[in-house]
């Protein structure tokens, strides 16, 4: 399949998934992410749910952060010119609406990227490869290619990692790892 109709299918098989079936999949998903996690963490980068997206809900493993004293960034989205942002935030932190129902942190605190040691990664499926599909627009394209080569990229998907190879474009990053809720699959080893 080509990457279209790839990330197709998976936004049609995320969008029959019950609400129940989305709740598992994020506790299962959310503690491995926790499990994940060890002493050196101290700034990690995560995602917001977008709300009725069916996403992965990952603010337990967000909250979990807080409690251990690791930092929390996320993405501020802009379409002209189109490119992610990014904003430090906290349990004091309040949300302003953004575009296409993102919320955006208030007031921003602007994150030096070379700091993360984790990103976790949004997506709809992933292959053998840690070659991943997200919704198409490249925002995390070009966000992953300013990452310093440690930072760990996890995605985490409602699915396990797909046989078939995905095609790789020049500016593509494959992640280092995937979290689906039947565990974590390592691309690095």
């Amino acid at each position: 399949m080509t990457k279209q109709e790839l990330r197709q299918y998976y936004l049609d098989r995320r969008r029959v998934c019950s609400e129940n079936q989305i709740a598992e999949a994020s506790a299962k998903i959310n503690q491995l992410l926790i499990n994940h996690l060890n002493d050196t963490t101290k700034h990690v980068h995560v995602f917001i749910p977008l709300p009725n997206s069916k996403e992965i809900n990952i603010w337990s493993f967000i909250e979990y952060c807080w409690q251990q004293d690791i930092q929390t960034a996320t993405s501020l989205t802009f379409f002209k010119p189109k490119r992610l942002e990014h904003s430090w935030f906290d349990s004091t932190t309040t949300f302003k609406p953004g575009v296409y129902g993102t919320v955006v942190p208030s007031p921003i605190k602007p994150v030096d990227l070379s700091v993360l040691d984790i990103v976790v990664v949004p997506l709809l499926c992933v292959d053998d490869s840690g070659n991943r599909i997200g919704y198409g627009q490249g925002f995390y394209d070009g966000f992953l290619a300013q990452l310093p080569t440690e930072t760990k990229k996890i995605g985490v998907s409602l699915f396990e990692p797909i046989h078939e190879t995905i095609k790789k474009d020049p500016w593509d990053i494959p992640l280092d790892a995937v979290i689906s809720p039947v565990g974590l699959t390592d691309f690095t080893d």
